[in-house]
């Protein structure tokens, strides 16, 4: 049997679900197991979504995991440090590391070798390309499902996630005629009633004002400051119909929700494109991809228009450092 292999969780749980599935992919053609590493309260994001104890790594194991896929790319001293703390600890790490602007990138040939090495593998990146989780996205998936009681779910709802937080100085925030829309596809009859999840607690109320003005009737997901992140998931996952942000968490309610909707007529919209950059994931088959404006912050103080979003620049679920980077609590992707 090869090593474990580890995998550092960090970002929200959107980003972690990704990790935790390309890590469970590759250990289940290894045969091992799999190990985290990371931030203590990151790491319990993930375990109360998947209700399960995660196995840690050891550390002593730990000092192994800075070992790099590309050990030119060090100084000669970085190297030898590395070999006698991998030996001080009685074995060598392959390190796959993957920048965020990565985070869609298909695996390089170098990246493959790696993973195919006898030595423990440790990813620390996002891993969101289809190449690293493969059907380890269906199996993490249908985990959560099953965690989705039937008489929760929303057979006459159309979920929708409106995603801000640190989106708004990138720059990767959607455009609110996106999300309009797509609700016109969605329901445009206003038969169904609107469920909308959002980062910034504000910005969600405003979204809802402008739907009930609009003629839906909508309300904000249940989940309050202290609720854990995974209900918002569930929550969304359980709506027949759901408009997707352009964001890892609403992914993955929309891949959950097409378990728990399996035969059941089901629209899910999503935007097209995914983000500014040149790498992005394609909608799964079955999704109807909407094309959308990415902008910069509008005018906060402006109400939900085609023009801008009324909020608060996060709430306090999400904090004041969101994004990809942070290895806080409590954050959605």
């Amino acid at each position: 049997m090869h090593r474990p292999v580890l995998v550092r969780l960090q970002g929200g749980l959107g980003n972690q679900l990704f990790q935790y599935a390309a890590a469970l992919e590759l250990s289940e053609v290894r045969r091992c197991d799999v190990m985290v590493y990371g931030h203590e309260d990151v790491i319990r994001v993930l375990e109360a979504a998947l209700d399960a104890r995660l196995p840690r790594v050891e550390a002593k194991l730990d000092l192994t995991v800075p070992v790099a896929v590309r050990p030119k790319e060090m100084k000669g001293s970085q190297r030898l440090l590395i070999r006698v703390l991998g030996k001080a600890a009685g074995t060598r790490t392959n390190l796959i590391r993957q920048l965020p602007q990565q985070a869609h990138a298909a695996p390089t040939s170098q990246v493959r070798r790696a993973m195919r090495s006898k030595r423990s593998v440790a990813f620390d990146g996002y891993f969101q390309h289809a190449d690293f989780a493969g059907s380890s996205i269906d199996i993490v998936a249908s985990l959560l499902a099953a965690r989705i009681p039937a008489a929760t779910r929303r057979p006459d709802t159309v979920g929708i996630f409106v995603r801000r937080g640190d989106y708004v100085s990138l720059g990767f925030q959607l455009s609110p005629d996106f999300y309009f829309a797509a609700l016109e596809i969605a329901d445009s009859e206003r038969h169904c009633s609107v469920l909308v999840a959002c980062d910034d607690r504000l910005a969600g109320q405003s979204v809802a004002r402008e739907l009930e003005a609009r003629g839906w009737a909508a309300a904000l997901a249940p989940a309050s400051v202290q609720a854990p992140v995974h209900e918002d998931l569930f929550a969304l996952a359980g709506c027949r119909h759901l408009v997707m942000s352009n964001s890892t968490y609403s992914w993955w309610g929309a891949k959950i929700g097409d378990i728990l909707w399996r035969d059941e007529n089901r629209r899910v919209i999503a935007p097209d494109p995914w983000s500014p950059g040149p790498e992005r994931p394609s909608p799964p088959r079955g999704w109807y991809a909407l094309p959308a404006r990415l902008e910069r912050d509008a005018d906060p103080s402006q109400p939900v228009t085609a023009k801008g979003l009324d909020s608060e620049r996060l709430d306090q679920r999400t904090g004041s450092k969101s994004g990809p980077l942070s290895e806080r609590p409590g954050a959605r992707e």
